[in-house]
């Protein structure tokens, strides 16, 4: 605190009441300056395998001897899974008593090391932004988002993509923290959020077929037909796929309730996502169909939409 002004010291040195620290400084007081060392290390990387040897550049032996000592001093516990820091407040209170300019080497070693040992992207990126290294940590930000929406991980690629966003300096890693994001709201269902962040990118200069076919989508989920109905038709034909463009016609007729014209356009979107062998967007266009179908009471053909979608989807093991 600095004239009435809060301010975070850094990412990784937490936030520690003076009494903790007092604690964890007097355990410190009976290693020796070789385990606080490796302790330090440990607490950087909030690991305790053989990147933790590589890192702290000592013989596997010293450093077994090192935490077994910080075992002895109750900075450490032994788990079913292998050693651990008491609390997570121990391990962030041993990082603010570490020197910087041991903690900053240990931040910059670290992430070499991991890169050499293909740890996940976000773990290198959390030492990358330790050190200022902001560009380089957003670039991997926008991987392991990416990772984690093609893994349906939703939560964690929109954490993933705002922390990217948050740290990008350059025009590219910033557009493609921001499509990560918007499409990340987008599958959770957060239509209106999802917009604002594709209204940005557009206005940022990327409006390729992917982003604007998107906002199509998600104005469409957000009930606002018209909106949806102007995009799309800003999309050249050549750059949407038949499949997904038939399938947005078809929703936009339902929508404005426009029932026979959405039957012609759904089965014609049906047609094209089985002739492309596209399985996701021909089971979307078959729930737009039976839906539209059970609305004008034609039950049986309905249900014989229902019964595709279902087998298609099973097939693929979209369900």
């Amino acid at each position: 605190v600095r004239d009435g002004d809060v301010a975070w010291s850094g990412p990784a040195a937490g936030l520690v009441a003076p009494s903790m620290t007092s604690w964890v400084q007097s355990r410190l007081a009976r290693l020796n300056d070789h385990a606080c060392a490796v302790l330090a290390t440990a607490a950087i990387l909030d690991r305790f395998d053989r990147v933790l040897v590589e890192v702290a550049d000592v013989a596997p032996a010293a450093v077994e001897t090192a935490l077994n000592s910080a075992v002895d001093a109750g900075l450490l516990d032994r788990a079913v899974a292998g050693l651990r820091f008491h609390r997570d407040l121990t391990r962030d209170a041993v990082v603010r008593l570490a020197p910087p300019f041991r903690t900053e080497a240990l931040h910059r070693r670290a992430a070499d090391a991991l890169a050499r040992h293909n740890a996940a992207p976000e773990e290198r990126a959390r030492h990358l932004e330790a050190v200022g290294e902001r560009g380089p940590a957003a670039v991997l930000l926008v991987e392991a988002s990416r990772r984690s929406l093609t893994a349906h991980a939703l939560a964690s690629a929109e954490d993933l993509a705002a922390r990217a966003l948050s740290l990008a300096s350059d025009v590219d890693t910033t557009a493609n923290a921001r499509d990560l994001l918007a499409a990340s709201l987008a599958e959770q269902g957060r239509w209106a959020e999802a917009l604002e962040q594709d209204r940005t990118l557009v206005d940022g200069g990327r409006a390729d077929a992917t982003v604007v076919g998107r906002m199509a989508d998600t104005a469409l989920h957000a009930g606002r037909c018209d909106e949806a109905a102007t995009l799309l038709s800003s999309v050249p034909a050549d750059l949407l796929r038949a499949p997904s463009r038939g399938r947005l016609r078809a929703t936009i007729a339902l929508c404005r309730g426009e029932l026979e014209s959405a039957v012609e356009l759904g089965e014609a979107a049906v047609r094209d996502a089985l002739a492309h062998d596209d399985v996701a967007t021909t089971c979307a266009s078959l729930d737009v169909l039976g839906r539209t179908l059970d609305l004008l009471g034609r039950h049986d053909k309905a249900a014989g939409a229902l019964e595709q979608w279902v087998s298609l989807a099973n097939e693929a093991s979209l369900v």
